[in-house]
């Protein structure tokens, strides 16, 4: 393994960078959800501390998909709440912005749960099984094989994950201040 780190060590770099963009991300969503589900009058609230902990137990929410599910649930409930009270709520905007948050995660879990391989022109590529109908459509054509490689520009990928984890970390906040509107 250290043979590859020092080969390519950029391509490592930016595989970090990825898991640390949505690392940032997470952490942006649970402070996010825990002051959504907070009390404001009473900050220091055990009530608030035990929900704040209850967010980074890994036995209550499993996974980042949990807390993001739990978000998108908070956004179509307080579009309803916005609705039926005539206030404006930009649901799609803020569904969008998971949206490219799962994007980031996708890719941080295949970049994460396979065994990758390096080119020198900065991709980063593994194997997958191919689905039944890609098997059968190759074997019509003639083609063997029941894998493919999958391959991914690293530096494409690496600015897409820090754009959108800018971005959310902002719009996290936007969220949460009309949100906060719809509810008051």
């Amino acid at each position: 393994m250290r043979d590859l780190v020092d080969k390519y060590p950029e391509q490592f770099k930016k595989l970090g960078g990825i898991i640390y963009a949505l690392n940032r991300i997470e952490i942006s969503l649970i402070t996010v959800l825990s002051i959504f589900f907070s009390n404001e009058s009473d900050a220091q609230s055990e009530k608030n501390f035990i929900f704040n902990d209850a967010l980074f137990d890994v036995g209550i929410f499993t996974s980042f998909e949990t807390k993001l599910r739990l978000l998108e649930k908070v956004i179509k409930d307080v579009s309803r709440v916005g609705e039926e009270q005539a206030r404006g709520f930009h649901e799609k905007k803020w569904l969008d912005m998971c949206q490219s948050i799962r994007k980031v995660q996708s890719l941080r879990n295949k970049l994460a749960h396979h065994l990758l391989t390096f080119s020198n022109d900065g991709k980063v590529g593994f194997s997958v099984r191919k689905g039944k109908e890609e098997r059968l459509a190759d074997q019509k054509a003639g083609k063997s094989g029941t894998t493919k490689r999958l391959e991914y520009d690293l530096d494409a990928e690496f600015e897409m994950s820090m754009e959108v984890c800018g971005e959310s970390e902002k719009l996290l906040f936007e969220f949460l201040a009309e949100a906060r509107s719809v509810l008051s």
